[in-house]
């Protein structure tokens, strides 16, 4: 894909300058100035990512964001090849912001919770859906089967039990998270979907590297209030081992496709935490 005729042809307008500004879950986000001065970000799939299996979701999310006056500036997006183009607005944010910030970055989830997506065509997608998307992509991957298979299913007894799914983001990493100076928004909304609550701030704390007990019932006290329990903390930590185990296979997979050696070595850091996993038997 030429990048500086798409994003011309696209807006109207004409590309100064193209960078590469982070790579998401399946794509490659660019930043992009205009002849305007102003920077947009174009996120564009990998060449082997399947767009309309995957990612098939966000064109009903940005319909119902314009629908609901949530803050979305989609510039154009492309149905048929998964690319977005939006206003960067505001800033990249950093762990210690969250952290600092992490009322207003928990109000701003949950008005993104929040949502009604009862009149739209959004679907559930568990993070289990995802795990079985991208394993059965990758012939072998380097863990013990019986880890697996315990967290898949203490994953499963998690998400079952969860009774208030809601619009996730599923991809909380620091660059899909841009500060503003009353609340954050949220980028990068490929994988949005109807899941738990719950996994999608384990996600957020796993890619953000956020691993201070006392921080992380910082952000959960704030979002669930009077409902907080020891529970809710024990669920998170299925999620967090869940959510490291979705990430080393795909990265595994990403060194398949691209023979890329960094993504199997990261891929091999995340799979040698994970056996180290005490099982409890009997659970």
């Amino acid at each position: 894909m030429d990048l500086k005729n798409y994003f011309e042809i696209s807006t109207g307008l004409y590309a100064v300058q193209i960078s590469t500004y982070s790579e998401s879950f399946a794509h490659t986000n660019y930043c992009i100035t205009s002849n305007l001065a102003e920077n947009y970000i174009m996120s564009v799939p990998l060449a082997n990512a399947n767009i309309k299996e995957l990612f098939n979701q966000e064109y009903e999310f940005i319909k119902l964001a314009k629908k609901e006056k949530y803050d979305d500036d989609t510039v154009f997006y492309d149905r048929d090849r998964g690319a977005k183009i939006y206003k960067q607005k505001g800033s990249p944010t950093s762990q210690q912001d969250l952290v600092d910030n992490y009322m207003l970055f928990i109000k701003s989830l949950k008005a993104l919770h929040g949502l009604d997506t009862s009149k739209s065509k959004i679907q559930e997608f568990s993070p289990l859906d995802l795990y079985n998307y991208i394993r059965e992509r990758v012939d072998k991957i380097n863990i013990n089967k019986d880890i697996e298979d315990y967290l898949i299913t203490k994953t499963k007894e998690v998400y079952n039990k969860c009774s208030k799914k809601a619009l996730c983001h599923n991809n909380l990493s620091l660059q899909n998270i841009v500060k503003h100076t009353t609340k954050y928004s949220f980028v990068s909304t490929q994988l949005i979907s109807i899941s738990d609550p719950l996994y999608d701030l384990a996600n957020f704390f796993f890619k953000n590297n956020i691993t201070n007990k006392i921080v992380i019932e910082k952000f959960l006290k704030r979002y669930f209030g009077n409902e907080y329990n020891n529970t809710i903390y024990e669920n998170l930590k299925i999620y967090l081992a869940f959510a490291k185990l979705i990430y080393a296979v795909w990265n595994e997979y990403l060194y398949i496709i691209s023979d890329a050696l960094y993504k199997r070595q990261r891929a091999d850091k995340l799979f040698s935490q994970l056996n180290d996993i005490k099982i409890k038997h009997g659970e």
